[in-house]
Order: C-alpha cells, then sequence, then structure tokens
C-alpha cells in the first residue's frame, strides 16, 4: 500500500509537470532562451529594443544571431499570435543597412524606412520611471505628417546603444 501511494504521486506529479511544461512551451514560442522578457524576436536571435504598448502589443527591434556581431536586423510590431509588421522580408546580412541611428540630447533613435513611411524607435538614455518616451513614431515620407505615435507602457527592454557600432549613422541628424 505504501508502494502504491508513492507511484501514484510520481505518476500524478509527472502529469502535472507535464501539463506545465505544455503550456509553457504554447505560450512561450516567440521567446525563449536568452530573451528573459517578451518580445517577437525568434528564439536564439537578441533583442535589442522591446516593450509592450498600451493596447498590448510588442515593439522589438532583433538582431540575428549573436548581440556583438549580428547577421541580420529586423523589426516586428503586433502579438505573438499576429505579428503586424516584419520588417525586412529578408533578415540576412543586407538587412542591417535597412536600419540608422542618430543620437540626441536625452537618447538614441533607430530608423527605417518601409512602403513609403518612415520608423522613428526612439529611446532615452535615462532609466527615468517615464516609460512613455520610448516608442515608434510613424510618418509620411512624402509630406513628412507624421501619422503615429505608438508609445511603450511596460517591460521596456532596451540596449540600442549598442547599435552605434553595428549600424550606420543616419544623414537626417
Amino acid at each position: 500500500m505504501q508502494l502504491e501511494t508513492g507511484i501514484k504521486f510520481v505518476f500524478i506529479s509527472c502529469i502535472h509537470m507535464g501539463l506545465l511544461f505544455s503550456s509553457y512551451a504554447m505560450a512561450g514560442a516567440v521567446d525563449t532562451g536568452e530573451n528573459s522578457m517578451h518580445s517577437l524576436c525568434d528564439a536564439n536571435d537578441s533583442v535589442f529594443f522591446s516593450c509592450t504598448t498600451k493596447n498590448n502589443k510588442l515593439i522589438s527591434l532583433c538582431g540575428k544571431g549573436e548581440r556583438s556581431k549580428p547577421s541580420g536586423m529586423y523589426y516586428r510590431f503586433g502579438k505573438a499570435a499576429k505579428i503586424e509588421m516584419d520588417f525586412p522580408s529578408n533578415k540576412d546580412e543586407t538587412s542591417i543597412s535597412k536600419f540608422s541611428y542618430s543620437n540626441y540630447y536625452k537618447g538614441t533613435n533607430i530608423h527605417f524606412n518601409n512602403n513609403g513611411y518612415s520608423y522613428v524607435l526612439f529611446e532615452p538614455y535615462s532609466n527615468s520611471s517615464d516609460e512613455d518616451r520610448s516608442g515608434i513614431a510613424v510618418s509620411e515620407i512624402n509630406t513628412n505628417k507624421q501619422i503615429a505615435v505608438i508609445n511603450c507602457k511596460s517591460n521596456r527592454n532596451s540596449e540600442l546603444f549598442m547599435l552605434t557600432d553595428i549600424i550606420s549613422r543616419t544623414t537626417e541628424d
């Protein structure tokens, strides 16, 4: 009888752990490994920037592979189940040239253009509690009219400063 109780406990524990593992695997398919917070970066890629917006969507800037020398870069916006923007489509070494940076007195901006729109990912240098100062601004290239600013609300993770040695400086400074 003692043995039977022990076997039931082990069996139930294994089932419980299996359910926990299955739930974890389904919930975190996009961001695992070194990515300690939610992002839309692939599992083995580096997170240079990621945050949650007020509408619970993610803004992520990712590097393919090694953080200090990525083999490509990409930007993603949306939710893990529905990525709304994935730029560029080709994430090889040529993708790095599609991004540029600028510094301003309070932080770093990352710039890229896609389908007639200019995107500026902005991040202050300070670790201020005012997280709304990070986000992305979208403007029409032809009119230079700003059409959207999407602010971060939480879960901000930023290492944009690392990109100054990887991507080129913008000519828009």
